[in-house]
């Protein structure tokens, strides 16, 4: 990865943080899918720098109650394909450590499905 496409994660990331605190559906949603490997590109697994960042604001208080937290926490399903073991283990260490406090409906949903493995052997 070289320094160009470090800004542009880091100008998605910010543009994610932008829409989830502004409670934003459909702007948390594309935020989602441009961080997703699919959209940019020529990676084969999803870069570490992305996956840090998606925890880190799952991570923050607010977010524990957002309406728009299951958004985010479906970037984990979208790019099962693309995360590295490594990134695995951080995901279910996430969903071990903080997937009981997360008290909107949909991140529970969510993070229930990303537990009980409802996306194939994505944490495999």
């Amino acid at each position: 990865m070289d320094a160009d496409d470090s800004n542009t994660i880091a100008e998605k990331l910010a543009t994610l943080r932008e829409r989830f605190l502004a409670r934003d559906d459909d702007g948390v949603q594309e935020a989602i899918f441009d961080l997703g490997a699919c959209r940019t590109g020529h990676w084969h697994s999803a870069p570490d720098e992305i996956v840090d960042g998606i925890l880190s604001l799952l991570k923050q208080p607010s977010s524990l109650e957002s309406p728009v937290a299951s958004h985010v926490l479906n970037y984990f399903e979208f790019e099962s394909r693309t995360l590295t073991r490594q990134q695995k283990k951080l995901c279910r260490e996430f969903l071990a450590k903080y997937g009981d406090q997360f008290s909107h409906p949909q991140a529970a949903h969510v993070v229930m499905e990303l537990r009980y493995n409802k996306y194939g052997n994505w944490l495999e």
